[in-house]
């Protein structure tokens, strides 16, 4: 059904007459499916500027730079071989697919690999921290919340790269808050949890949407302006630490739950396209998932240091999800700690 309701078809082109009789051939489990494979990864950077105030306040900016691909992009077809029709040799389909090159480029899509990089959004915070430390039981009681603004400076997704992702939030600002809380105890054991949400703002853009109900997945040919009210993305975790146990030596184990609730989508051209069946599309439900984090860190800062170095190596495993790449992120870090006092 790629091709139903897309407008302005002309049915003297071999393109489109391939997708109009398709569209005629009844369905079958699978029938007209293809699975697409590829290799995802992510390279990135954080920046981040701080700047303590007085009584626990402070200024927080973040930028992060992000190198995202998608390679070994490839597909198979998932129809049926049985003898039943329609079948992998249906001539409609075969003729389909020996034109979907053709199709592809009449409606300016390209399923070439991705190589986008660049900064992502950039978020300023204001926000307040609170230390106790005259407790018995415990060795001290942290906590500090954040609140700020998201700035939309990360690039969109290229609408015409199915595959394309965007750097940022896709142009939404947004107001992000943060929670976190830590205590410690026997010297060593650090227990904290980790809450926040981001509320963002209506957009209006340029985005490919659905034409009819049966159709699903990245490849959609028709594309309108349509306003994105984008579903809140909020998250809570929990991690154990056991800090500086031989030599500045530390080990970290988490676990943490994101999730996106759905997006919502008004199209401005409510003649081509209908509300519930755009906002049918699986790309703009809700997803969520579930990842343990392990980290390992030896800091090598010393008393006095004005300059504390560190460095360490981490790896976050997905475990449960819905929606998302299937892809765990491991590697290093170095760090530096620089003590800025006027």
């Amino acid at each position: 059904m790629l091709g139903a309701g897309v407008p302005n078809k002309d049915e003297t082109n071999p393109v489109d007459i391939a997708l109009t009789n398709l569209a005629l051939i009844p369905s079958r489990c699978n029938f007209g499916e293809l699975l697409y494979t590829g290799r995802f990864s992510i390279v990135e950077g954080n920046f981040k500027v701080t700047q303590n105030l007085t009584r626990g306040f402070f200024l927080l900016a973040h930028v992060p730079v992000r190198r995202l691909t998608i390679t070994r992009i490839s597909f198979c077809d998932e129809s049926p071989t049985s003898d039943a029709f329609p079948n992998i040799d249906t001539p409609a389909w075969q003729t389909f697919l020996n034109l979907f090159p053709a199709i592809l480029q009449k409606y300016n899509l390209s399923t070439a690999s991705v190589n986008h990089r660049g900064p992502g959004d950039t978020t300023l915070y204001g926000g307040w921290t609170y230390n106790y430390q005259e407790t018995e039981t415990l060795d001290y009681i942290d906590s500090t919340i954040k609140v700020g603004v998201l700035f939309p400076t990360g690039s969109m997704k290229n609408e015409n790269l199915v595959f394309d992702l965007p750097l940022g939030y896709g142009g939404h600002w947004g107001i992000p808050f943060e929670f976190e809380g830590s205590f410690g105890t026997w010297d060593w054991l650090t227990v904290g949890v980790h809450a926040g949400a981001i509320i963002f703002f209506d957009k209006t853009k340029c985005l490919r949407m659905k034409t009819d109900i049966n159709q699903n997945g990245f490849i959609k040919l028709a594309q309108g302006t349509a306003c994105v009210e984008r579903g809140s993305l909020w998250n809570a975790g929990l991690y154990f630490k056991a800090d500086h146990i031989c030599r500045g030596f530390s080990l970290l184990a988490g676990y943490s739950f994101v999730q996106q609730n759905a997006d919502w989508v008004t199209p401005c051209n409510c003649t081509i396209f209908n509300e519930t069946i755009v906002n049918s599309d699986q790309v703009f439900q809700k997803w969520n998932m579930s990842t343990v984090h392990l980290l390992a860190d030896w800091d090598f800062t010393r008393e006095h240091m004005r300059c504390g170095p560190h460095m360490g190596a981490f790896a976050n495993i997905e475990v449960g999800g819905k929606r998302t790449y299937n892809t765990s992120v491991g590697g290093g870090s170095f760090g530096l700690d620089i003590a800025w006092q006027f």
